[in-house]
């Protein structure tokens, strides 16, 4: 897939075969746009676990399972504990840390809140965990970079089109091609959004993840803003 990128790329900003931009420097905007495109469309979803430890509170992201073809976790959407009869409740961390931080209670989990951000976020715990658990959560991951075409791809083949261009958009910066830029830059925006859209079905489009790009699937029209509710909302 690496080679398919890096070809996709060199046609878009026309410096085939005179190598303005090393191979090597391509390589790394094409990982740059991957891991743009996986935090901007949120396509990497999937379950991991966290095993909790006697008496820890807090886990950052890097606690949590990563399958292979992943390199971290970007959010944490959902929750539950392996054995409870309830999900887990999502607090804000101003919230958590005015009653809970300094609460050492222990027990089974059942309140959680985020702190740390992106692939450096790190998660606190109410009750404090007084037996070896499981968590499991829904989360949206980054990938792992490219290395050669033996790196397996794990972006969805419905936004795989928009990283060429974010990755030539890039490109076009370094070569203060400004015009070109914009182009490039508005091309992968809309691809990434039409990625939304095309993977959404338009049966109960509001049960599926996605956000506003979930009803818009519905209309099936360009998805270029969230549409207006009814009385005017959004």
């Amino acid at each position: 897939m690496l080679t398919a990128y890096q070809t996709a790329v060199q046609q878009l900003i026309q410096l085939v075969p005179s190598g303005l931009i090393p191979t090597p420097t391509l390589t790394s905007y094409i990982n740059t746009a991957r891991m743009q495109l996986a935090a901007d469309a949120e396509c990497i979803r999937g379950q991991t676990f966290l095993q909790f430890v006697i008496g820890t509170q807090t886990y950052s992201f890097l606690s949590l399972n990563f399958p292979a073809g992943v390199a971290n976790v970007i959010a944490v959407r959902d929750g539950f504990v392996v054995g409870s009869a309830n999900p887990l409740e999502f607090r804000s961390w101003e919230w958590f840390a005015a009653y809970y931080l300094t609460t050492t209670v222990p027990g089974t989990p059942s309140i959680v809140a985020q702190q740390g951000q992106g692939a450096l976020g790190t998660l606190f715990f109410y009750p404090t965990p007084d037996v070896t658990a499981t968590a499991i959560f829904d989360v949206v991951y980054l990938p792992v970079v490219l290395v050669d075409d033996t790196t397996p791809e794990v972006i969805p083949a419905l936004w795989t089109d928009a990283v060429p261009f974010y990755a030539a958009w890039l490109a076009m910066m370094q070569l203060q091609r400004q015009a070109d830029a914009h182009i490039m830059l508005t091309r992968y925006q809309e691809l990434a959004l039409r990625g939304r859209q095309e993977a959404t079905p338009t049966v109960l489009p509001d049960n599926m993840p996605g956000g506003p790009g979930a009803r818009v699937a519905t209309l099936k029209t360009t998805l270029t803003a969230t549409p207006q509710q009814p009385g005017g909302g959004r």
